[in-house]
């Protein structure tokens, strides 16, 4: 598929998690025993990557690609102990409007002369290399509040009211739908097949 928008050279943009999820203590546990597999140094901040889904799109995109981003994200207000996905959930976000008082990016981009691509084993150990460092920035994070050398933009984040007009929208959507429900598979349909009985039947 990737290659395919290469050769049609089609504009997009592919965001990728190689960790494979978000982070708690069952995930962690896991990585921690994926490290011992792989006899390397586990992480405490974030998941050991896979390695192969990355590399693969890395090698399809070749011909196209100058580079990765690299993107590292901190939630305010958390302690170190605090697994994000509890604290922020989808619940509390539309129903009680907790969000995040900040959200911090850590961003840098990475050319691709600089991505070793020769092997997976080459590849992965240089991926992995960038997940110690995403450890380091979020242990640093967890400790000031912000990440190392890093330069303050602020924007604005959503406000309750938004929330509260998506819920509506969202609830519209299925009264809407449950409305065409009623007409048509409670009401129209059985007409219709009514109708059909009464003409065969004569």
């Amino acid at each position: 598929k990737l290659k395919g928008f290469v050769e049609s050279e089609s504009p997009f943009c592919l965001l990728i998690f190689p960790e494979g999820t978000t982070l708690n203590h069952k995930a962690l546990a896991k990585s921690e025993s994926f490290a011992m597999k792989l006899g390397v140094k586990p992480t405490s901040r974030v998941l050991l990557p896979r390695v192969l889904g990355l590399w693969e799109a890395v090698k399809a995109l070749d011909p196209s690609l100058d580079g990765i981003y690299d993107l590292t994200v901190g939630y305010s207000d958390l302690c170190e102990t605090d697994e994000p996905e509890n604290i922020y959930t989808l619940g509390k976000l539309f129903f009680d409007g907790i969000v995040p008082k900040q959200v911090h990016y850590h961003l840098s981009y990475i050319p691709l002369k600089e991505i070793p691509r020769e092997s997976a084993d080459e590849f992965g150990e240089w991926l992995r290399g960038k997940y110690y460092e995403k450890d380091r920035l979020l242990d640093e994070f967890y400790k000031t509040g912000e990440f190392p050398n890093s330069r303050s933009v602020t924007k604005r984040l959503c406000p309750r009211y938004y929330l509260l007009l998506t819920f509506l929208q969202s609830f519209l959507c299925l009264a809407s739908f449950y409305g065409w429900y009623l007409l048509t598979v409670r009401s129209v349909f059985p007409a219709i097949t009514s109708f059909f009985s009464w003409l065969f039947n004569k």
